[in-house]
């Protein structure tokens, strides 16, 4: 299942990217993210891995994750393969691409889950929850964008 979302930000891409460059800065506007702390390798660069808790709900998860692909300042690509330790094979990946606009930058933000034996049809009714529902709050990139514009 993939999720897509994506906002125009009124800043400069080094200055978004000061934001999404490093898991360890996502807890600042990712509705999700609950804590990340760096387990090997340097901070924001390939190959670093993390434990990162991902709230759902009122449980918050710690999963390994490790940056598997980086353009430094345009990509970063996060993948963790113990989403959930009941699904072996189960696993997430979470991307976020920046697009210079000139004084403006495009965030892509793209969300991948891959768990063995969930049918279609649920796969589908939580396409169309994501797609059509409304978010409860301000989303992840309604937050990025607020802060990277005030600075």
């Amino acid at each position: 299942m993939r999720l897509k979302d994506s906002i125009v930000i009124n800043a400069s891409p080094n200055k978004v990217w000061k934001y999404v460059g490093s898991p360890d800065r996502w807890g600042l506007f990712h509705a999700k993210v609950d804590g990340c702390e760096l387990i090997s390798g340097q901070g924001g660069r390939l190959g670093s891995v993390y434990t990162i808790g991902f709230r759902m709900g009122a449980k918050t998860t710690p999963t390994r994750c490790e940056i598997v692909d980086m353009q430094p300042g345009a990509m970063i690509q996060v993948r963790s393969t113990d989403v959930d330790p009941s699904q072996p094979g189960a696993s997430a990946t979470l991307t976020y691409e920046l697009d210079d606009l000139g004084s403006r930058t495009r965030v892509r933000e793209r969300v991948e889950f891959f768990v063995p034996g969930v049918n279609v049809v649920f796969r589908v009714i939580i396409w169309l929850i994501s797609r059509f529902g409304r978010p409860q709050g301000e989303t992840t990139l309604g937050k990025l964008k607020r802060m990277a514009e005030e600075g």
